[in-house]
């Protein structure tokens, strides 16, 4: 009952400061509102420029090939149902297209491989198609990644066509037939360009809205990065009681030392489980993200609350006033959260090095987590995110009650 009653005040004392629910509450739902009204629109599809789109066709089909891949993949791309989000522009070279986005001239390139048309009929290994984005255009990118995806999807399943032709084909006639195949392949995609298989939007109701996509990936880096800072200060209520003297009382109360720290290790856990609970609940109902199934959300909520109270505990086992609190909490959980990926959510093509060293962090993995949760993943996907964070927690707390024993003086009571 003493560590029910211990949580409890605790809990009490964290719903009366202004500040935390601000902190906890307010700020993760108006950073994310201020980015979803921005891009939300009626339509539901983002309101910006046309992307313009560096093409480099170096393709080099056989010789009697009847088909020309790279010329086919930019007709696709230059289709007139696309040309309000992308305006095509012929680069000669890879090196040029590659200065083009260097200098901003255009927000992304494509570079078509010498034996594209090659690896499309089947006479050549697997061919790989570059796309280079100005990272500093990170919607550009997105828009022009999903188009690009989208042609090279359409291509494919005509190449598959042709190349299961050319395999069943057989006789004399064999090359004959199989170039009328290719050709009339060709043709059927150059004329499904106006296709709404290459339109971004998608049938009403069917997906949530690109303001709705870039506010999930917000709002779960924002709900991290704001529930770990609440964790930090839940933890930090035994050096506020040190301070006023309320812990010395508590001293001479038959009150055993794990019974203190377990106390104060749910009423903070609770804290954090509901501030979790209260954002999940107000974004879905306010920008209409849909998180994903129960039991995974189940999931990662769980293994988010004990990394954040893991990770709180551990920093303040190092923190010797409430004065140094603030300014050390405040910087190791920006700098984590930063090396986290949770101010870069919505970036793609961000370097190789910014995810092996998210991998370092709680924070990142929590992230990844919520990821898989938002992408629909199943438990099995989950695991070893779901596993690593909850696992850092706990670490976490292994190392930092001792601190934490020794460091308030927390013996095993009288």
């Amino acid at each position: 009952m003493k560590l029910l009653a211990l949580a409890w005040k605790d809990l009490q004392r964290q719903s009366r400061s202004g500040l935390l629910l601000v902190m906890a509450l307010g700020a993760p739902l108006l950073l994310t509102g201020l980015l979803f009204f921005a891009f939300d629109s009626p339509s539901g599809s983002p309101q910006i420029a046309t992307v313009r789109l560096a093409f480099t066709n170096l393709d080099r089909p056989p010789a009697g090939s009847p088909i020309a891949a790279g010329r086919t993949l930019q007709a696709l791309l230059s289709a007139p149902s696309l040309a309000s989000l992308v305006e095509v522009v012929s680069v000669p070279d890879a090196a040029a297209a590659r200065a083009q986005v260097a200098r901003g001239n255009v927000g992304a390139a494509l570079i078509v491989p010498p034996d594209f048309t090659a690896a499309v009929l089947g006479t050549a290994g697997p061919s790989t198609v570059a796309l280079i984005a100005d990272p500093a255009r990170p919607l550009s990118a997105g828009v022009v990644r999903d188009i690009v995806q989208r042609a090279l999807d359409t291509f494919s399943a005509g190449a598959l066509a042709a190349r299961l032709t050319l395999e069943r084909t057989s006789g004399p006639l064999s090359g004959v037939l199989a170039a009328r195949a290719a050709t009339s392949v060709a043709q059927g995609l150059a004329d499904s360009t106006g296709a709404a298989g290459l339109q971004l939007r998608a049938p009403p109701g069917s997906s949530p809205s690109f303001a709705a996509r870039m506010a999930a990936q917000v709002m779960g880096a924002m709900m991290i990065f704001f529930v770990f800072f609440t964790g930090a200060q839940g933890a930090s209520s035994l050096l506020r009681e040190q301070e006023e003297g309320t812990l010395a009382r508590l001293y001479t109360t038959p009150t055993r030392a794990s019974t203190v720290l377990g106390g104060k290790f749910l009423g903070t856990a609770v804290t954090l489980a509901l501030q979790t609970v209260v954002l999940l609940v107000a974004s879905a109902v306010i920008f209409g993200i849909h998180w994903g199934r129960p039991l995974p959300l189940l999931l990662a909520t769980l293994a988010l609350v004990v990394a954040a109270a893991g990770f709180g505990v551990l920093l303040l086992s190092f923190v010797r006033t409430s004065r140094q609190a603030g300014p050390m909490f405040g910087v190791v959980l920006t700098v984590t959260g930063m090396v986290g990926g949770l101010m870069t959510a919505t970036f793609t093509n961000l370097p190789p090095g910014f995810e092996l060293a998210s991998r370092f962090t709680p924070q990142g993995w929590a992230m990844a987590a919520w990821r898989a949760c938002l992408d629909g993943a199943d438990l099995g996907a989950m695991a070893l995110p779901l596993a690593v964070t909850a696992a850092i927690g706990v670490a976490c707390l292994v190392v930092g009650v001792p601190l934490m024993r020794r460091r308030f003086a927390l013996g095993s009571g009288t």
